[in-house]
């Protein structure tokens, strides 16, 4: 068991090492998740808010608090979403032979 969580480890130090090492991969996969934030805080905040309020019945009202962390938790949650496809495609797509020449094997 102890073996298995040690190799866990190797593995997990070697993949963070190689996605680092390469500055232009982990800017790209960083831009998507940045332009999803200068998006929102230019006219998104605005298109979900509406987007919220036209949906809410008549006579209901929501707290300003309310719908601004909903809002947030929607940008949120599609900012992990970006970031797992964007990141996970930039780490594939480094070649096995600069895996070795950064591992220096």
């Amino acid at each position: 068991m102890k073996q298995d969580i040690n190799m866990l480890i190797a593995l997990v130090k070697r993949n963070n090492k190689i996605y680092f090492r390469d500055k232009a991969t982990f800017f790209l996969s960083l831009i998507t998740p940045l332009i999803l934030i200068a998006l929102f805080i230019t006219f998104l905040k605005s298109v979900y808010t509406d987007t919220l309020l036209s949906s809410v019945p008549e006579g209901v009202t929501i707290s300003k608090s309310v719908i601004e962390a909903f809002t947030g938790g929607w940008l949120f949650s599609s900012i992990l979403g970006v970031s797992c496809v964007t990141i996970s495609f930039c780490s594939i797509s480094i070649p096995s032979s600069m895996m070795l020449f950064y591992l220096k094997i």
